[in-house]
Parts: structure tokens; sequence; C-alpha cells
């Protein structure tokens, strides 16, 4: 499945207060459903366990945009195995701009800390 369009701004997906991967905008607005379920269907898929390094995708909307994911794996907030943190934003990003712009969107993420 590919989402319809882009993000319009940086999402999180992950852990925020308890225990349990959800997709959160920074300002809790809401969500486009198809973009939301494509990001769910990403857990798993783009992250493995045996790292602690971030690790960046790229991927194509169907309207042909750019769509740039970051995930690290996140035990800060739940601590079972596969959990992890994870960002999409628009745009076809480096890993480091895409950083700055997470960290930007979410300063208050423990991930930041780690």
């Amino acid at each position: 499945m590919i989402p319809a369009t882009q993000p319009r701004q940086c999402l999180h997906f992950g852990c925020i207060d308890r225990a349990g991967h959800h997709v959160h905008s920074p300002a809790r607005s809401a969500i486009d459903s198809t973009l939301k379920e494509w990001i769910g269907n990403m857990d798993g898929q783009l992250h493995t366990e045996t790292t602690d390094r971030w690790l960046r995708h790229r991927f194509e909307a169907a309207d042909g945009t750019q769509i740039t994911f970051i995930a690290k794996r996140d035990n800060n907030v739940d601590t079972r195995p596969g959990s992890w943190c994870g960002f999409v934003m628009p745009g076809n990003r480096s890993l480091d701009t895409a950083l700055r712009v997470a960290q930007l969107a979410w300063p208050q993420l423990p991930i930041w800390r780690t």
C-alpha cells in the first residue's frame, strides 16, 4: 500500500507516555486515515532490533511526492523488544536534515536524550 500523498508535517510513530505504537502529529491535528494506516503498516518492517543507529527510508506517494521515514530502536517508554521510534515527513531529506526536522518538531521526546 502506498499513501495517496505525503504528510504535511513531521509525524511521530511510536510511544508517548505509554507503551504501544501510535501515530502522533505535533499539534495533535487530524492525520489522513490512509497515511495513518500506511505508517502503522510500517511497524516492524523498517527497523530491526539489532542496531541502535538511525535508519532512513525514502518513499514515493501515489501522487509522486516524496516521503522520508527515519527510525531507531527506542526503549525509553516501552521496554518490550521491538519498540522503536519513527518520524515521517514530507520531502526527500538526508538523514541529518530529517533528524533536525524531527528534533525541532518533537523536542520533548526522550529519544533525543539517548
